[in-house]
């Protein structure tokens, strides 16, 4: 599909590939790297551990544009519908709009697939544990590594309000994003 849209221009205009999943951030700090005396122990603080912030995002294939929307609750068919909604506003001049994403639950109810019908969305599934092939996957690592390694937020809310800022301020990120967020695959041959 990705070949045949390099070969008809006017459909690739039209169309817009996303990558789709969900991250979720937990209020605490994970370790990185850092240097202490042998012998010596260090003490990082951490957060709560028991508030979580979920953040269903889609990865534009190319420019990497981020849209994602943002829940304390659990990633369910209706919140995954009210994310829809806003891809579909945010692509409103596209006619064709082509998610990429796993298996999780919630992307195959009933009702998701009853709202998908009634619109110009596709949902093309990646195979099981493979989440290798979904770039949004390396953007959620990068964002982790920029929010919550080695990084302690007091509260709970101010965990929320960098996570806003960081998204607010992707566009600082660009040059690294761009070497990232590349869909070139390696395709190792077999022993």
């Amino acid at each position: 599909m990705i070949r045949e849209l390099k070969h008809y221009p006017e459909k690739a205009r039209k169309t817009v590939i996303l990558f789709v999943d969900a991250m979720h951030l937990v209020h605490q700090t994970i370790p990185g790297k850092l240097w202490v005396r042998r012998g010596q122990r260090k003490m990082i603080p951490t957060g709560s551990g028991r508030k979580r912030l979920t953040i269903l995002g889609a990865l534009e294939r190319g420019t990497n544009r981020v849209t994602a929307l943002t829940t304390e609750a659990t990633c369910d068919a209706l919140f995954f519908i009210a994310f829809l909604r806003i891809i579909l506003s945010a692509y409103a001049r596209k006619t064709r709009i082509i998610l990429i994403l796993d298996n999780g639950t919630y992307f195959h109810a009933k009702i998701v697939s009853a709202f998908v019908r009634a619109t110009k969305i596709e949902l093309w599934f990646l195979p099981s544990s493979s989440p290798n092939l979904n770039l949004i996957e390396r953007f959620w690592k990068f964002s982790k590594g920029k929010l919550v390694k080695s990084r302690y937020h007091a509260t709970f809310r101010g965990l929320q309000l960098s996570t806003y800022s960081f998204f607010r301020n992707i566009c600082k990120h660009r040059a690294e994003l761009k070497t990232l967020l590349t869909d070139k695959f390696t395709i190792l041959k077999g022993c």
